[in-house]
């Protein structure tokens, strides 16, 4: 038995098709197939897992906002069968930070324990990252396009809220150490390599141990800011160190002196000023 879940949300709206293409393929391959939308809240889909064999597959098909809600609601459930994603999202940087081409990816080991990060009173727990400033106002500036969210977009939105984004004061405690910036154009935290669909932001992350890897953008002149963004996707910006400083740690607390947007694996919040982070 295959148990499908699926946002039909994700992926501008277009997972429905791939759900129905992915349940004709099963069925052909003799498999009983139960479709489920996690939109659908009269339905818990974690009690109706408990009354199917523990032998079924449970596939997720969606991106990496799917699999945030996902995670945030089944941080203190248990789910005996395993589970797989099935690409269905428009970055998918979580998909890509496993580094596999397989169709239906095992992921069940990577979706408990997780890091997380309290904002504003509430517990928020992510798989690729967390940021502060910049990333922020750019998740948000794309979630809230009318247009598709895809590659294209998603640079157009960067470069017009480049323009519009002002650095903030930002004040880290990490490791014992407490570190100021003047003029910090955002504090992004990782357990993983990727965000905003390939760039490699944190190259020497790894979601398979238990450190965090911090980049702080400061002090650096808008027009070069603009200049090394392309060189991101390939993680070579974390050479430019007058301007980029990166801190491995498992706890942080980030402050700034101004309400500005943060973004937890591609999902923007806004006001923000303050984060704690633990692993």
């Amino acid at each position: 038995m295959d148990i499908i879940l699926y946002n039909p949300l994700s992926r501008n709206g277009r997972n429905q098709k791939i759900v129905d293409k992915l349940t004709l393929r099963l069925e052909k391959e003799g498999h009983e197939v139960i479709v489920f939308n996690l939109l659908d809240l009269s339905i818990d889909f974690v009690d109706m897992l408990k009354e199917k064999p523990l032998d079924a597959r449970v596939i997720i098909v969606g991106g990496d906002g799917t699999l945030h809600r996902l995670v945030n609601y089944i941080q203190d459930k248990t789910i005996n069968q395993e589970i797989f994603l099935y690409r269905g999202g428009t970055g998918n940087d979580f998909a890509r930070s496993l580094h596999t081409k397989e169709k239906l990816i095992p992921i069940k080991q990577y979706l408990f324990n997780l890091p997380y990060t309290n904002i504003n009173a509430k517990k928020h727990f992510f798989l690729n990252g967390v940021g502060l400033g910049l990333d922020g106002r750019v998740v948000y500036e794309v979630n809230e396009t009318k247009g598709k969210k895809n590659k294209r977009n998603y640079f157009r939105k960067t470069m017009k809220t480049f323009f519009l984004f002002k650095p903030f004061k930002a004040r880290i405690r990490l490791n014992n150490e407490e570190h100021e910036f003047n003029k910090a154009w955002m504090v992004t935290v990782m357990n993983s390599k990727y965000f905003g669909g390939g760039m490699r932001i944190a190259p020497k992350a790894s979601r398979d141990n238990d450190d965090l890897y911090v980049i702080v953008v400061n002090k650096i002149p808008k027009v070069l800011l603009l200049l090394i963004f392309p060189i991101i996707y390939l993680g070579l910006h974390v050479y430019i160190k007058p301007f980029v400083k990166v801190y491995k740690t498992k706890a942080l607390e980030v402050e700034a002196n101004i309400d500005t947007y943060a973004q937890l694996d591609g999902e923007h919040l806004f006001p923000v000023n303050k984060m704690e982070i633990k692993r």
